[in-house]
């Protein structure tokens, strides 16, 4: 989900035309399959397909439209893309906001905090806990 132009953008900058041009970057066997699956997923076989694909899932203005309470999820590791776009979603919604970063301390630094699952249902079912209450 996007609230706006990223990193998609950028991407196309560089001039990434294909799953080809992906292998000629002499991406690892892995990270191939998964720009493969990428692909896949979202019925496309190439990076601008991908990319405009992307697109139509941002939110743009509407995030103002979400009124009930969210929470807002990043792990620092995640870079200033999903920093950016955690501070925006936070900001845009006219509902209560509670926001969580995620640390490298802590181990849940990286992207859906992959690397402390535990800890990241454990912020998500006690937010549950605090909201449905």
């Amino acid at each position: 989900m996007s609230f706006g132009p990223c990193s998609s953008e950028r991407l196309t900058e560089r001039r990434i035309h294909n799953l080809d041009a992906l292998v000629e970057l002499r991406l690892r066997d892995g990270q191939r399959r998964r720009e493969a699956d990428r692909f896949r997923r979202f019925g496309v076989t190439d990076l601008p397909a991908w990319l405009e694909r992307l697109r139509t899932f941002q939110l743009g203005n509407s995030v103002r439209n979400i009124r009930c309470p969210s929470l807002a999820l990043v792990g620092e590791g995640e870079g200033p893309i999903a920093m950016e776009l955690f501070e925006s979603f936070s900001r845009g919604v006219n509902g209560p906001v509670t926001k969580h970063v995620f640390t490298t301390a802590e181990g849940a630094d990286t992207h859906c905090q992959l690397g402390n699952l535990p800890l990241s249902n454990a912020v998500v079912y006690d937010w549950l806990d605090e909201v449905l209450a």
